[in-house]
């Protein structure tokens, strides 16, 4: 009687196929994670001049000025879809440095006419201190 020889999947191509499956399922948490991150809504204006100094907000800016050392100004936006935001008359300033995190871009993304989704600490001055910036431009619409 003639031997038969099995061609099963061998152990190492296994081992690659699960590597490969953890890889994907962790970039997919990682992408999960981040989008959670931008999808929060953003503060309206009555709470941010509400807030006390050293909470933590979030705003949503369209960035009116030429940012310059370190801080920008511009209009407050407010969320109507994931989409879509719409402009409100209020303004808002934010200082960032070196140690706030950007996502999304990077610095020279934070220019004149940038929506960004701002993440800071409210100063005694009615500005943020951002500790985060997620750059939304190119991501969202603004009526």
């Amino acid at each position: 009687m003639a031997r038969t020889q099995s061609r099963g999947i061998s152990t190492p191509w296994v081992l690659v196929a699960i590597a490969i499956l953890i890889i994907v399922a962790l970039g997919l948490l990682r992408f999960t994670s981040l989008y959670r991150s931008m999808s929060v809504t953003a503060a309206p204006s009555s709470e941010l001049d509400s807030a006390a100094p050293g909470s933590t907000i979030k705003l949503v800016i369209e960035i009116a000025n030429t940012p310059s050392s370190g801080s920008f100004r511009g209009k407050l936006l407010t969320k109507k879809t994931e989409e879509v935001y719409v402009r409100t008359n209020a303004q808002a300033s934010v200082h960032w440095n070196d140690q706030t995190k950007l996502v999304m871009g990077k610095s020279s993304d934070v220019h004149t006419g940038a929506v960004v989704h701002v993440t800071g600490r409210v100063r005694n001055d009615r500005s943020a201190d951002a500790d985060q910036i997620v750059i939304l431009t190119g991501y969202v619409k603004i009526e």
